[in-house]
């Protein structure tokens, strides 16, 4: 590990603004919550780049943590409190930003019965939605989430702080609708579709113990293909005038209502 000092003004500052404005590497994340730095200190993704302000770093257990990932970088970068607050999106910031590379499961290696409850989003666009998904399917044990045909990216800043680090705990895997469908029909899979309105109802409906839910856009809903093969539709009963729930509320209410006979084990 080779540190060094840079200013405002080098290239390499500069490279890392250009990385912040397009985000345009699906595969490349730049990290400055501490909380997600935590969770991922210490996980196998590759930690490329470390930029730090000693002026902002005021508890061991932070200076701790800079320790670690210095151990497992090559790239430490000391900067200025005026530099960091000038790449950094949180204002309350620890001091300690990361960039690193994270893989998703590829196509080649991906087996569907290696799991049991799988999320399916399909087109999902607002990556806050997105993250909330995440988030929510790492409490519930949901074991992969399939984005298909997705807008938005994981990779996404309000994408990384709304999941609070889960992206990198959730096994993801992306693809288009027709190799996922080719995927569940081949494995005798029924996808159940979250419905607005249609269906059983979620409450009544009997979860089979492996399963495919399927998610839609907050826009449109999910894609007309998958009505064109096998499939079953559940709804969330609502009061009230609305018609629908934002799709990470709704999302979540079905993930934990496939979980919650865990939760009564565990109480139990």
């Amino acid at each position: 590990m080779r540190e060094v000092k840079l200013g405002k003004s080098n290239p390499i500052i500069k490279d890392l603004k250009k990385k912040i404005r397009n985000n345009s590497d699906k595969n490349y994340f730049i990290i400055d919550d501490l909380s997600i730095i935590e969770i991922v200190k210490n996980k196998p993704n590759k930690i490329e780049q470390l930029f730090y302000c000693e002026e902002l770093i005021t508890k061991a257990e932070t200076k701790e943590t800079l320790n670690v990932i210095k151990e497992r970088c090559d790239k430490v970068y000391s900067i200025s409190k005026d530099t960091f607050i000038s790449l950094s999106s949180k204002n309350n910031s620890a001091g300690i930003l990361i960039t690193m590379s994270h893989i998703e499961i590829s196509k080649n290696s991906f087996k569907i019965d290696n799991y049991k409850r799988i999320l399916i989003t399909d087109k999902i666009e607002i990556p806050g939605n997105l993250g909330t998904i995440y988030r929510t399917a790492d409490a519930t044990g949901f074991d992969l989430i399939i984005n298909v045909d997705s807008i938005t990216s994981i990779n996404h800043p309000k994408c990384i702080h709304s999941s609070r680090g889960t992206i990198f705990t959730v096994p993801t895997f992306s693809c288009s609708y027709k190799f996922v469908q080719k995927l569940l029909l081949e494995n005798e899979m029924l996808p159940i579709l979250g419905e607005p309105n249609e269906g059983e109802s979620c409450f009544d409906f009997k979860f089979p113990s492996k399963l495919a839910i399927v998610v839609g856009n907050e826009r449109y809903g999910i894609n007309n293909m998958w009505y064109e093969n096998p499939h079953q539709k559940i709804y969330i009963p609502m009061h009230g005038i609305m018609k629908s729930l934002n799709v990470g509320v709704a999302t979540s209410i079905l993930m934990y209502q496939v979980a919650k006979k865990d939760f009564k084990i565990k109480k139990d």
